[in-house]
């Protein structure tokens, strides 16, 4: 099946936009922040992200066989 280039891939079923007016919709409200506004707050709180939670491997190994033993 060969690839359709002019619209975005979409779900079977779903509507597909090709990408000029994807870009239409996409657009920044005016009253959204500057780039120097985004700048200040990325610099005062940091990314926007949910740190994980880091497991020491030998501890995954451990867990991995003691678990079912628990059982």
């Amino acid at each position: 099946m060969k690839p359709n280039t002019n619209k975005l891939n979409a779900s079977p079923g779903s509507k597909s936009l090709p990408p000029s007016e994807v870009d239409k919709k996409m657009a920044a409200p005016p009253d959204s922040r500057s780039e120097a506004e985004a700048h200040e707050q990325l610099t005062e709180a940091g990314p926007n992200e949910i740190e994980g939670k880091k497991t020491n491997p030998f501890q995954k190994v451990l867990n991995s066989i003691w678990g079912p033993i628990r059982g």
